[in-house]
């Protein structure tokens, strides 16, 4: 892995946590809730924020009953490592949505930063 830049994820990490814990709240009716922890929310959000800081785009937070198109960002999935040293991009074969490119963003979860690693189109 080349060198990372940095984002300063600290102002952030509140607002990350509480939609986190809306997201995995079984009552909420989140289409994802039963196969995601809390903390799988959060660092997901993290990486999202990461991506957002570099691209100017806007997380999205908004509470979807249903799940998303497969993407996070307009024809962009971010995928989040916490495997700071060798972080690696997974997406689940079975999988029913498939973006056109995958963002891997890698989490220091001790220092509140991440960085964007690289990215990969859907067919890759």
């Amino acid at each position: 892995m080349g060198e990372v830049e940095w984002v300063d994820l600290s102002p952030y990490w509140s607002e990350m946590e509480r939609l986190a814990e809306e997201r995995s709240d079984p009552t909420s009716g989140y289409a994802w809730t039963r196969r995601w922890s809390p903390k799988s929310h959060f660092y997901g959000l993290l990486g999202e924020k990461c991506f957002s800081v570099f691209s100017g785009e806007s997380v999205d937070t908004r509470l979807l009953r249903e799940g998303d198109d497969g993407t996070d960002f307009e024809g962009v999935d971010v995928k989040t490592s916490t495997f700071v040293a060798d972080p690696i991009l997974k997406h689940p074969v079975w999988a029913k949505r498939w973006a056109p490119r995958y963002v891997l963003s890698v989490l220091d979860v001790g220092d509140r930063r991440g960085g964007l690693v690289g990215w990969s189109t859907g067919q890759e």
